[in-house]
């Protein structure tokens, strides 16, 4: 029982630490079309990895997908587990 709890924290706090670091999302760095995203991938993931914010892809002007760093994903993916259980 302690280790769900202990689990459960983990996840909140980490949940609550990714939505304070979207809330630093720089447009200018942060979304960009999917034609720059091609031509330069390993370089956004690079970002993506090193500051830990996500980059927004546009397709004609409008948001299409989402770049995110693999813990910010799992977390992500916890979150909706949790919230399953309860």
């Amino acid at each position: 029982m302690t280790a769900g709890i202990s689990v459960s924290w983990n996840v909140r706090s980490y949940v609550h630490i990714f939505r304070s670091r979207m809330s630093t999302l720089k447009p200018s760095r942060d979304i960009q079309p999917v034609t720059e995203f091609r031509a330069k991938a390993a370089q956004f993931i690079e970002q993506v990895q090193a500051t830990g914010e996500p980059v927004i892809l546009t397709q004609h002007g409008r948001s299409a997908a989402v770049l995110l760093d693999v813990e910010s994903y799992e977390g992500m993916l916890d979150e909706r587990a949790l919230e399953a259980v309860e």
